[in-house]
């Protein structure tokens, strides 16, 4: 016999008529022992006619049009350089790539005796990092 799990993985499958006949057949001998399996069953059986039930309104023209009109704007409003990274993923993966190599130059060179730029301002006590060295 099937476990609960298995049984409600196919459940939806079951409600579309789509599952084998031998795995239907299980499922109904399962759920005609298992309370807990029939309800869920039945709460999909119950979703799906709620679903089934719900008129479709077609949207206007107009509605359309102003939906892509939206769209449009959104992606004009976007930088150069977001459609840039958005569309080659390889570029963004190099820009991070080059963030972390000046942070890590940051921190390693600067002027003897001086604390490096970057740490100075992440150990600051006025820092928006929050990191204090407590001087």
């Amino acid at each position: 016999m099937l476990s609960c799990r298995v049984i409600r993985k196919q459940m939806v499958d079951y409600l579309d008529g789509g599952l084998k006949p031998s795995l239907s057949d299980a499922l109904i001998r399962h759920v005609s022992t298992c309370e807990s399996c029939r309800k869920e069953l039945e709460s999909l059986r119950a979703a799906r006619e709620a679903i089934c039930a719900v008129r479709r309104v077609a949207a206007s023209e107009r509605i359309w049009v102003g939906v892509l009109e939206r769209i449009r704007s959104i992606e004009e409003e976007r930088s150069w350089a977001w459609r840039l990274l958005s569309r080659k993923p390889r570029y963004a993966f190099a820009v991070g790539i080059a963030v972390v190599l000046l942070g890590a130059a940051s921190l390693l060179i600067s002027p003897a005796g001086q604390s490096p730029p970057l740490l100075s301002i992440l150990v600051s006590p006025f820092s928006p990092v929050g990191i204090s060295t407590g001087v």
